[in-house]
């Protein structure tokens, strides 16, 4: 309904004009979605950030000739990394947030689990059910329930071997 309400507004043409303008490339348009939505996540729902943009890829993809399941499943997991970028982005950074203050009196920190625990539940890239922006675009992208895995295990495994390090890093034990 955001959606269609977002098309009938002229919204999603001004925005897609604006990816045309950047680049005819389709990789650097999907690229430039990709980051728009992430940072859009970062300080709104997840799931309206992808319900502004959707509209926009979909037109691009047809655009371009493409399949809108070239960029659906992707634009879904930018709007899920863009989400833990800030305490607001999703409910698990907010909770997370609550018990951090509350574990202030600790001997060791509680930081670098705390913030292991929002990577982790911020990561839903394995199946179609594991987030609602997943479940949005399977139907529209054509996706099979394999399809999540193929594309999610592998980000799920970089995530982690980039997030530990850089955990310990910022917040170390």
């Amino acid at each position: 309904m955001v959606g269609k309400g977002l098309q009938n507004s002229g919204l999603v043409d001004v925005i897609g004009h604006g990816m045309v303008k950047i680049g005819k490339n389709p990789g650097f348009q999907a690229f430039s979605l990709l980051l728009l939505v992430s940072i859009a996540s970062a300080f709104m729902n997840n799931v309206g950030a992808l319900v502004i943009l959707m509209p926009v890829a979909i037109n691009l993809s047809r655009k371009n000739g493409q399949s809108p399941s070239a960029i659906l499943m992707p634009l879904s997991f930018g709007s899920l990394l863009g989400g833990m970028m800030t305490m607001t982005g999703t409910p698990p950074n907010i909770i997370i947030g609550t018990f951090r203050t509350e574990a202030a009196g600790l001997s060791v920190s509680a930081d670098p689990f705390l913030m292991a625990i929002a990577v982790g539940t911020s990561c839903a890239f394995l199946t179609p059910i594991g987030h609602q922006s997943n479940t949005i675009v399977m139907g529209p992208g054509g996706y099979k329930f394999i399809d999540y895995l193929k594309m999610g295990i592998p980000l799920s495994l970089i995530i982690v071997l980039i997030s530990v390090p850089m955990i310990l890093l910022v917040w170390p034990l």
